[in-house]
């Protein structure tokens, strides 16, 4: 899975299983909003699926694409599939968000 922030990416795969999102600056992905908790959130590889888990008190919002709508993740978890974006306690229609893309590297399913 890849993460986009601006211009920096971070993976997750078998060589780093976990990424930390939140407002620290020591996190993986680091967000500057307000409404993010120092450590928000974790994305997980857990065998061949991607699972987000929410540790916040504000909580974090998924919208996938080609779906309707957002999915509110509030102390629990949801599997990441497909490309969309994520948002660190803050609604995506709550401007300003500063959103988080993710995507299945489509590299990683074919085998070298």
């Amino acid at each position: 899975l890849l993460l986009l922030v601006g211009d920096a990416v971070v993976r997750v795969d078998p060589a780093n299983p976990r990424a930390l999102l939140g407002r620290n600056s020591g996190n993986d992905v680091a967000i500057g909003d307000t409404m993010a908790s120092r450590e928000h959130a974790t994305i997980e590889l857990d065998e061949m699926r991607f699972r987000l888990i929410d540790h916040s008190a504000n909580g974090t919002y998924v919208s996938f694409d080609g779906s309707p709508g957002e999915v509110l993740v509030l102390r629990g978890e949801t599997l990441l599939h497909g490309t969309g974006r994520i948002s660190l306690g803050r609604s995506f229609t709550d401007p300003p968000v500063q959103a988080i893309r993710f995507a299945r590297d489509k590299r990683s399913l074919f085998r070298v």
